[in-house]
């Protein structure tokens, strides 16, 4: 009974004088197991048996003594079978991954312990249950196309979905999928072992959050901001550094500082920071700019460290002082000029007054002498005028306009008349249109707009010529013309005309002035609502336009408002 499928017995020639006689045994579960084999000699026939019969009783002999080992053997495999099976799922329920096997249409035939608890259901009601059903539903799709490009050639991949569990709750895993296919390449299990991911993700989540914050911070610093390691290669730079040494980020980020700053003397301050020389240093650069000419860069940079204090790299803060440096320097050279400028008229006030008080002077003498004091004071007058309205400018505070009703050409007529008989090697020729309108402006702000520039007119012809005022009115404004036969300027000059404290020739022997007058003149015109306009040739003389909107003009565009 325990060889219920004996395979029939063969006997066999073997040679003249040999034959053999061979059995299969089969076990329980109808696997081959042995093979039994017994060889004999002819001669045993001449005994009075039969070699097949003494073969086959030989057979069954042995093949008994076999079979009890089969058993045996067959019981000894079952339990070790048993015990594997019993260690194999102790080994997987106790795992931390998620693990699932599943047919093509979604059916779960093996689940453990982590994949229930993560679910939130017990294992017997997930048995059966279907596994897309367990994703979320927005990654549902995206889950069966990853599975249908599965393949002998290519069974595995790993993916990331969110697992949904009975309270709605949402984690992220990290699914590693192994198909299996028959002998016919059919699909017919996956194997899906789920890592969650989901403090990975909130961590990724913060630090990206973090990370846009910070550079939203450094894209809202108008300073340029960089941050080098300890061999002074570029780990970061803000869209402020990027505008101000005109490089992109991706192109500077690896490489040295000194590369993209393209000034030397950074390296030393850097190094000073780096050997704990110093924690914090200022320093000046200079940095070409795009229309060949240099800009200078203010720079800070203090020393970076980690937990343990050790010196990670350092981080520079960068922004463009071109400006407030020329202005510095406008104001040395304008202190120069106006001690110079004021201390002429004080020289002469003082001494015409010590003559006065000293001698007795003839009254024509003395009446000369006053008249060169009053002058003088007037000069002086006009200094300090000039320093209170670009103080006011500063300030922000502007000018309190008294507008009134005007008339241009009495104003313009003043004037030349007053300096006609000053200035007696230069012409003054004015036209001025006959239908010229009435101004809406403040008369004296008027008067010295026109002052600030016919004065210059003079001063920068001193060979005399004429000088041509022309007035005339032209869409709501009225138009002044003043055009001298003087020097003229450069174009470089002619850049700079309205910038405060410049003078193109700011030495002891230049031409009187401050450098403030045209500043002056450009934001009065605007303050009236006009503009300003000046064109020269160097050695042809130069021509300055302003504009002052008429009475009419003003009226209607604030009855409008």
């Amino acid at each position: 009974p325990r060889f219920p499928d004996l395979s029939p017995l063969a006997v066999r020639a073997l040679s003249e004088d040999i034959v053999c006689a061979y059995i299969d045994l089969k076990d329980i579960y109808g696997n081959p197991t042995i093979v039994l084999r017994m060889d004999e000699s002819r001669d045993i026939r001449r005994q009075g048996r039969s070699t097949a019969a003494y073969l086959l009783i030989s057979l069954i002999t042995v093949g008994s003594i076999f079979g009890l080992i089969t058993v045996l053997l067959v019981s000894k495999s079952e339990s070790a079978l048993a015990a594997s099976e019993e260690k194999y799922r102790t080994v997987v329920e106790n795992q931390t991954e998620l693990i699932c096997r599943f047919l093509p249409d979604g059916t779960c035939t093996f689940i453990n312990d982590a994949f229930s608890r993560s679910i939130g259901l017990v294992n017997d009601h997930l048995m059966g249950v279907n596994f897309f059903t367990c994703v979320a539903d927005h990654d549902r799709k995206e889950l069966k196309e990853h599975l249908s490009l599965l393949s002998e050639t290519a069974p595995s991949a790993t993916h990331e979905y969110r697992l949904k569990s009975n309270t709605g709750e949402y984690r992220w895993m990290e699914w590693t999928h192994q198909a299996n296919f028959d002998k016919k390449g059919h699909l017919i299990e996956i194997q899906s072992v789920g890592r969650d991911i989901s403090e990975l993700k909130r961590a990724l989540r913060d630090s990206e959050e973090a990370k846009n914050r910070i550079n939203a911070i450094l894209r809202s610093v108008s300073e340029g901001l960089i941050v080098t390691d300890v061999k002074n290669n570029i780990l970061l730079i803000n869209r402020g550094a990027e505008i101000l040494l005109d490089v992109k980020s991706s192109n500077a980020k690896d490489m040295s500082i000194q590369n993209i700053v393209k000034d030397s003397s950074i390296v030393q301050p850097l190094q000073r920071v780096l050997s704990g020389e110093v924690t914090g240093i200022s320093y000046d650069l200079l940095v070409p700019s795009s229309d060949n000419t240099q800009r200078i860069l203010r720079a800070r940079s203090s020393v970076i460290r980690d937990k343990s204090g050790t010196d990670t790299g350092v981080v520079t803060i960068i922004f463009d002082v071109t400006e407030e440096r020329t202005v510095d320097r406008m104001k040395t050279e304008f202190v120069s000029t106006a001690a110079h400028q004021l201390r002429t008229p004080l020289t002469s006030i003082q001494g015409f007054s010590d003559l006065l008080l000293e001698r007795n002077l003839p009254t024509d003498d003395q009446i000369k002498f006053v008249r060169y004091i009053n002058e003088e004071a007037e000069n002086l007058a006009g200094i300090v005028d000039d320093l209170l309205d670009i103080a006011r400018i500063e300030a922000r505070e502007g000018f309190a306009l008294k507008l009134d009703t005007c008339n241009a050409s009495e104003i313009v007529n003043e004037l030349v008349q007053s300096l006609s008989s000053q200035q007696r090697q230069h012409e003054f020729e004015t036209i001025i249109s006959e239908n010229c309108p009435s101004l809406l402006a403040d008369k004296s702000k008027l008067r010295q707009i026109l002052e600030n520039i016919l004065s210059n007119a003079v001063k920068y012809s001193p060979n005399g010529g004429l000088i041509r005022i022309k007035v005339e009115p032209t869409s709501g404004v009225c138009r002044f013309v003043v055009q001298d036969q003087g020097m003229g300027m450069k174009t470089e000059t002619l850049d700079r005309m309205f910038d405060k404290f410049y003078r193109a020739d700011a030495s002891d022997t230049s031409i009187p002035g401050t450098g403030l007058g045209m500043t002056i003149v450009k934001y009065m015109v605007e303050a009236h609502g006009g503009q300003v306009l000046v064109e020269s040739e160097y050695g042809e003389g130069t021509c300055v336009t302003f504009t002052i909107p008429t009475s009419d003009r003003l009226t209607s565009s604030r009855e409008d408002s």
